[in-house]
């Protein structure tokens, strides 16, 4: 794990390296003191509400157990939101192997048995996992690698596709036995032990239509992660991603001719999902048409799935076997675990001493959990991916193709905040698509509004919604975001206009103590001459409810429910500019 500033560089970098002509758009949203929610929640809720991209990929990760039911709830209903917009969501599956509740920033080994990451368990996101080169005697490092057009930095190039097994640090990937108090011991300071790409069941989530009749699929009735993987050593042979992070460069240079001395090496499924954002970049570009120049896939699962249950012969193991195969989609990873080391007498850990000194590994039914086998595996999911190949197929899956209409819409001038009443049918050929549908708002001037997701019954969707923005004469286009059978639609677009509401503005200080720091009000309205404070500004609707209300109070779903206000505050002093606050704007 890496510091907030180094993970944004690495996300940015690696996405972009591999989609190098997609725009790659940063959120970054500060954790405020005020609200509860962590800065990564509110820069997810801005990206989808705003449906500023076809896109979202996240690099953090949340122990499923811990979030509780208003936090798996959050990112259920965010993630479920972004696909019904069309937005792709790729969430990394954790550093942390099978224990998903442990952190590998603080312990060589886990205590808190079998677990995942929450935000990427949830039906509506691709969990991407991690994998490692794998060489062996017969197929050595040099039989992939030539350093015969390294350039002046000695830098080596792949000659193909290099095979692959699970990304797996710990002495775990050793088996039962490899897990030893001298090893423990040795790398107290190091935690390497307990890392690993992650995966395995939900503990919550039931399994999707799309994961049923998979082969190798674990017969859970489970949400079973990851989705797909991809490459994600940090160095393990010697292999792994680099990034440049200029501040921390001993040249202060990010020169590729340079030697790597200034660059980061980096790894970890902070990595392996980004590359995956960049792939979903690189299957939209190729799927555009003259008639839908920039497609959406929504939920990609609904693809990937389908796409490895039809092409047998393009499933290939990953071995040296596969460096010729030329019509591979994907590279099934078949040996390695991404179990990790355990403290004895503690769940599902191999060893059940309790005694001092006692390690072992995370294992299910007695073999380390979890292992890579051929077919989908908790390990690596369905594996990962030729790209060429995958966006070849793409278009294959054989969705029948939909028709989505407005057949009802609000007429004439709506006050902002009030209910607008839509019907939306999806239509096919034959049968009836199920699913979710969406609104997106396009006001003039201003940033679209994704409005959703509403449920068909019987190809319909009947609703009302309070969430449109205001604006005179703008288009609202309703998104079928498809399912397993039927594909992806839009409608055409009905004109809407919504008039301004009441507001009140509600200021008062965030006041602290000046010998600890700690906040000793959020909304004081005195303070002593001199003191620390920070004025903040609120504004509400008429009723006097903040559109932040349902984050704070943490209601299920945590999502706003009421629109928030845009613009620009001006603070005075009796009418006059109060120099102190000159750049006050609204968020």
């Amino acid at each position: 794990m890496i510091a907030d500033e180094g993970e944004a560089d690495l996300d940015t970098q690696v996405a972009g390296a591999v989609a190098p002509r997609a725009a790659v758009k940063f959120v970054v949203s500060e954790t405020p003191s005020t609200a509860a929610s962590a800065g990564i929640d509110l820069s997810a809720l801005y990206i989808v509400d705003n449906n500023i991209a076809a896109v979202l990929s996240e690099s953090y990760g949340a122990c499923e157990a811990g979030l509780g039911t208003t936090g798996n709830a959050f990112y259920n209903a965010l993630w479920e939101q972004a696909a019904a917009q069309g937005i792709t969501v790729l969430v990394s599956t954790g550093d942390n192997g099978s224990a998903g509740c442990d952190d590998p920033n603080k312990v060589d080994f886990a205590s808190g048995g079998l677990a995942i990451n929450g935000i990427s368990s949830t039906p509506f996101n691709v969990a991407v996992g991690g994998t490692d080169f794998s060489y062996t005697t017969a197929s050595p490092f040099s039989v992939y690698w030539s350093a015969t057009n390294g350039g002046t930095s000695g830098t080596l190039s792949a000659k193909s596709y290099i095979p692959e097994s699970t990304w797996n640090d710990s002495c775990a990937l050793a088996g039962i036995s490899g897990c030893t108090a001298a090893i423990i011991n040795a790398n107290s300071t190091s935690f390497v032990d307990l890392v690993a790409g992650s995966g395995g069941p939900s503990s919550i989530y039931a399994k999707p239509a799309w994961q049923s009749g998979v082969t190798g699929m674990p017969n859970d009735s489970k949400r079973d992660t990851p989705d797909v993987s991809l490459f994600a050593s940090n160095g393990q042979n010697n292999s792994f991603y680099i990034v440049c992070q200029k501040d921390a460069t001993k040249t202060n240079s990010c020169d590729l001719n340079s030697p790597f001395t200034n660059f980061q090496g980096v790894g970890g499924t902070s990595a392996s999902v980004q590359a995956f954002a960049g792939i979903m970049a690189l299957i939209n570009q190729s799927q555009a048409t003259v008639q839908n120049p920039a497609p959406r896939q929504g939920n990609a699962n609904y693809i990937l799935y389908k796409l490895y249950k039809q092409n047998a012969t393009g499933i290939c193991t990953s071995n040296a076997a596969s460096v010729s195969a030329s019509g591979c989609i994907f590279y099934d990873a078949v040996t390695g675990n991404i179990s990790v080391a355990c403290k004895g007498g503690t769940a599902n850990c191999s060893n059940t001493s309790t005694a001092a000194n006692q390690y072992g590994v995370l294992v299910s039914g007695g073999v380390p959990a979890w292992k890579a086998t051929p077919g989908y595996d908790l390990a690596t999911g369905l594996g990962t991916v030729n790209v060429a190949n995958l966006a070849s197929a793409w278009s294959t899956a054989g969705l029948t193709a939909t028709t989505t209409t407005i057949t009802a819409s609000p007429s004439g001038t709506l006050a902002h905040g009030s209910n607008a009443n839509f019907t939306v049918h999806v239509a096919a050929a034959a049968g009836s698509p199920s699913g979710q549908v969406s609104l997106i708002a396009t006001p003039a001037g201003s940033a679209q509004t994704g409005i959703g997701p509403f449920t068909l019954s019987s190809g319909t969707a009947t609703f009302n919604t309070n969430m449109l923005p205001g604006g005179t004469a703008y288009n609202v286009v309703a998104h079928y975001s498809g399912d397993g059978t039927f594909a992806q639609s839009d409608s055409a677009p009905v004109l809407v206009t919504v008039s301004k509401e009441s507001s009140k503005t509600m200021v008062g200080l965030v006041t602290f103590d000046f010998a600890t720091g700690a906040i000793t009000s959020t909304a004081a309205h005195a303070a002593a001459y001199g003191s620390p404070y920070i004025m903040r500004i609120d504004v509400s609707n008429a009723a006097s409810v903040l559109c932040t209300d349902n984050l704070k109070n943490g209601t299920v779903p945590p999502i706003d429910t009421i629109p928030c206000p845009t613009g620009n505050v001006a603070v005075t002093d009796n009418g006059a500019p109060l120099n102190d606050f000159i750049n006050t704007n609204i968020g």
